[in-house]
């Protein structure tokens, strides 16, 4: 899967062929579309689920040491509350 930001002149180049921005604008969500050499793409629609799948960066993962340091430094205590959104 890609983002594209479709204008009107430019075209996406693939393994799949060349395909024409211009062809896209005006259809639906779900729609088909065909290159010029036989391959086709599907137009789907931009949800949360898939801005996740084409970010270029993934989660970092926080090693024991690191976990500590964050806790120390939030002065998290038993019976604090403490909410992680993932930020």
């Amino acid at each position: 899967m890609k983002a594209v930001k479709v204008c009107e002149n430019l075209v996406l180049q693939n393994r799949f062929g060349v395909f024409k921005h211009s062809d896209w604008i005006g259809k639906p969500f779900g729609s088909i579309i065909f290159s010029n050499s036989g391959g086709f793409i599907y137009l789907l629609a931009p949800t949360p689920e898939l801005w996740t799948l084409v970010l270029s960066h993934r989660t970092q993962i926080l090693y024991i040491a690191d976990i500590s340091f964050v806790i120390m430094y939030l002065e998290v205590v038993p019976g604090c509350l403490v909410l992680e959104s993932g930020t």
